[in-house]
């Protein structure tokens, strides 16, 4: 069994920053049905899920270049400053940066993951109102997720992400409004249409952040 691992400040860092645009094999899924500590994942590098969802009407949802593997859009808006919906990924090579990864397999506790981002939240003085919501399942996988505006040095907005952890990596879904702090509903139902479709198996992994990486029909209390 190979070690647990935690994802990060920094990491999280540099992929929040990314999804706003600011810049900066032989397994299977059944792997995971042997017992394991409460929040852990196992990993391993393999093409990822392709992902999935129904696109609410009057939206432009597509596959985009990474780190944001898969963007929802208002048709004709703005995009910089408009609502939007974007996912990304984490390969397991990268989830394991801070560490000498397993020889064949990771086993990430995204739970602490989860937790120790929460805490950089908190410390943020950019970021106000935080709440975690209650855990969920997206996509058949448990998601763990949490709200929070965050005024930004030329935009101010209301963010609703949530955490997956997947045989395939470490994955975000993050729901952004507009300038009236309102997660648009039709984006927070889209999400209980997640899905993943299975990737070919004779596709060579590729060892890049994939676009990919919430909330269901309400932020949650």
């Amino acid at each position: 069994m190979g070690k647990v691992f935690s994802f990060s400040a920094k990491r999280f860092l540099a992929v929040f920053l990314a999804v706003l645009g600011v810049g900066v094999s032989g397994c299977t899924d059944e792997s995971q049905s042997e017992e394991l500590p409460e929040g852990v994942v196992v990993m391993w590098d393999q093409p990822p899920g392709r992902f999935t969802l129904n696109a609410p009407k009057g939206w432009d949802c597509r596959n985009d270049e990474p780190p944001i593997i898969y963007k929802c859009t208002r048709s004709g808006k703005d995009q910089k400053h408009s609502a939007s919906l974007r996912v990304t990924r984490l390969a397991p090579h990268i989830v394991a940066t801070r560490s000498d990864p397993p020889k064949n397999e990771l086993h990430f506790n995204i739970v602490d993951d989860f937790n120790l981002e929460f805490t950089s939240n908190q410390k943020n003085p950019r970021v106000s109102g935080l709440k975690k919501l209650p855990t969920r399942l997206i996509g058949g996988k448990k998601a763990y997720g949490k709200a929070y505006n965050y005024y930004g040095k030329d935009r101010n907005l209301r963010i609703v992400e949530w955490m997956i952890g997947r045989p395939d990596g470490q994955w975000y879904i993050n729901l952004y409004s507009d300038a009236s702090f309102i997660v648009p509903p039709e984006l927070l139902k889209a999400v209980d249409t997640v899905r993943w479709v299975p990737a070919d198996p004779t596709v060579k992994p590729q060892n890049t952040t994939s676009a990919v990486p919430t909330s269901g029909s309400s932020e949650g209390p």
